[in-house]
């Protein structure tokens, strides 16, 4: 191992696959059975097409194609922490886990990361407020505010990797700030 874990950060879609694969294996089910009976399903997103690799391996790092309001279901999964209609998703531990920071502070694209979540405080009524969103292929972004109480979803199709900082300050400078 070339750092101690904490040190350095790296994404890697790579171990999301294997993740996927081991949650196949010990639950006896394909893991897009898997996600549709305990994620997807609950949640009504019927868009499952997962991108499947070599050696049948599914990717899980990409390739889905929701649509906006779906993204959104995902968002407001987390800023309720973990229920849906009331009925327990995941585990609140699992969110608060999620959306706290394991990265060194910085070294994920400038901002703190949790699992799949970015982290960042924005301005939000005269003050810093904690928002995490996901950021998806080519400008596909869910945003959540627990403070505000708010869940955005971005969509765009773009090449250039700026758009990831535009749609941040559209979404603290237009969307939070609506609020001031």
């Amino acid at each position: 191992m070339a750092r101690k874990p904490g040190e350095a950060w790296e994404y890697n879609g790579c171990c999301l696959s294997l993740v996927s694969n081991l949650i196949a294996a010990k639950s006896g089910m394909s893991f897009p059975a898997y996600a549709k009976k305990y994620l997807l399903g609950p949640l009504g997103i019927r868009e499952d097409e997962w991108v499947t690799g070599p050696a049948g391996v599914n990717r899980v790092d990409y390739g889905l194609a929701w649509k906006a309001r779906e993204m959104a279901k995902l968002g407001q999964l987390y800023l309720n922490r973990g229920l849906w209609k009331g009925k327990r998703i995941v585990s609140e531990a699992w969110v608060r886990d999620a959306t706290s920071p394991h990265a060194p502070k910085g070294q994920a694209w400038g901002h703190e990361y949790g699992y799949l979540w970015h982290l960042k405080d924005m301005r939000y009524q005269g003050r810093k407020v904690r928002v995490f969103y996901a950021r998806g292929y080519r400008g596909q972004e869910i945003f959540a505010s627990p403070e505000a109480d708010l869940v955005c979803v971005m969509t765009a199709e773009s090449d250039d990797d700026s758009i990831y900082a535009k749609e941040e300050d559209l979404f603290e400078d237009a969307i939070l700030g609506s609020f001031e």
